[in-house]
């Protein structure tokens, strides 16, 4: 399953089922910051393992988040963003501003394993997290 929309803040009906598999509560944080994320002009693309939240940049689209569905590898969902990959795309005055940024999101591990910053997102995940991290995409985005 593949899936990319644009165009307006109202979710396709195609990614309600895969916010419910988050479960309640970060169904409940997410889609307020994800329509907010549309209604500015993001795009997103939903695969069978998450959602990616992109911008078009330089002819092509970039993903800035990835919320992945929990998988038997992560008992919970999580949030990625792909920071090794946005180093060698991205100017390095805007890389240094996102890893500023992103240092100010609660419970956002910047030294993941891997190739950029994760967040599992549990009970204690709500809706001012969310708003942050779109927030902080937005602002980039801006500046592409």
């Amino acid at each position: 399953m593949s899936h990319a929309e644009t165009g307006s803040d109202r979710l396709d009906p195609a990614l309600h089922p895969l916010l419910q598999a988050l479960g309640s509560g970060p169904r409940l944080a997410l889609t307020p910051a994800i329509r907010r994320w549309r209604a500015a002009g993001g795009r997103l693309h939903a695969t069978a393992r998450g959602l990616a939240l992109q911008v078009d940049w330089e002819g092509r689209r970039l993903p800035l988040l990835w919320v992945y569905l929990a998988d038997r590898n992560h008992p919970r969902p999580r949030i990625e963003i792909p920071l090794a990959a946005l180093v060698h795309r991205l100017p390095d005055d805007l890389v240094e501003e996102l890893h500023d940024d992103l240092a100010t999101v609660r419970g956002l591990d910047l030294e993941a394993a891997g190739r950029g910053a994760a967040l599992g997102i549990d009970d204690n995940f709500n809706d001012r997290d969310a708003d942050r991290l779109v927030d902080i995409l937005l602002d980039l985005a801006r500046h592409l």
